[in-house]
């Protein structure tokens, strides 16, 4: 409608449409019903109007299979969507356009969910001993020039090793694949192999610990209250290693606030590497120990 001036009353009449929906039902290859996998609904195109609509499907877009693999969504707005697919233990699937109009429902679709093809190993320690319940998870390699590695990790869902330490991760197509395993108290570690390899060892490091005390130079008296990071040093950064640098930023401990009568501080649970630590104080210049 035309533009409000202040103090304006406007008065509209709205006219709705009866909404879409898309019926469907996710079957394996055996053409039993897959229970509990995730689909999501994606609109093909969009305007600026469309906005709205986007909002609410990244809310709502997303239905799990029931007892017999159906899934439902309705109150959709006239237009065309896809149906991803995403489960672990399958490989992701993405459907044709699936065109829906006011007060249609689509019931004819049917997902065929493939597992394709694994990866299996174990998970140890640095002795050789089993990790029982490490996690793992398998994905693309990180790649600077596709956004689809980022996508394809998103979209994995992460297991958890047995008693043995053994995983047998599924839903891969043809290509590398990079397993990353962590543990409480261990280094995560991660490996590329190519998908359908078996047998795999990953071995995990237990973390680290830095401990210490603050003293204030002048008199030799200990800081009672100060906070301390850990940041990667300058020194130790490898170009090379640049698409490893987010897992590196999120692997650092939290800024650790200090309040203690004789300055002592305890930072456990570092992943080994080359940092450096900085002290921040009231009434005290930043202190960066290098290295």
């Amino acid at each position: 409608f035309s533009a409000l001036s202040a103090g304006d009353v406007a008065e509209v009449t709205l006219t709705v449409l009866l909404g879409g929906a898309i019926e469907g039902l996710v079957l394996d290859a055996d053409d039993q019903p897959v229970v509990g996998t995730r689909v999501k609904l994606q609109p093909t195109s969009f305007s600026m109007t469309d906005v709205g609509l986007m909002g609410r499907l990244n809310v709502e877009g997303r239905e799990t299979t029931d007892d017999e693999g159906r899934f439902v969504f309705d109150s959709l707005s006239d237009g065309s969507y896809r149906l991803a697919l995403s489960k672990g233990g399958f490989r992701p699937l993405q459907s044709e356009a699936v065109a829906v109009e006011a007060g249609q429902v689509v019931s004819d679709i049917v997902l065929r969910a493939d597992r394709g093809l694994s990866v299996s190993g174990r998970v140890t320690d640095p002795d050789g001993a089993p990790l029982p319940g490490a996690e793992v998870t398998g994905f693309l390699p990180p790649s600077m020039f596709s956004m689809r590695a980022a996508a394809d990790r998103e979209s994995r869902a992460t297991e958890t090793v047995d008693a043995s330490g053994q995983f047998t991760l599924w839903g891969y197509d043809a290509g590398d694949v990079r397993v990353l395993a962590k543990a409480e108290g261990f280094v995560g570690n991660s490996i590329d192999v190519a998908a359908g390899a078996s047998d795999l060892v990953i071995a995990l490091q237990r973390k680290a610990a830095v401990t210490g005390i603050a003293i204030d130079l002048s008199t030799g008296d200990p800081l009672t209250d100060y906070q301390l990071r850990l940041m990667p040093a300058q020194a130790g950064f490898d170009m090379s290693a640049i698409m490893e640098l987010g897992d590196r930023l999120m692997n650092l401990p939290p800024p650790l606030d200090v309040s203690d009568d004789e300055g002592r501080f305890s930072l456990p649970n570092i992943t080994p590497g080359v940092f450096d630590l900085m002290l921040l104080a009231d009434g005290y210049a930043q202190t960066t120990l290098r290295e």
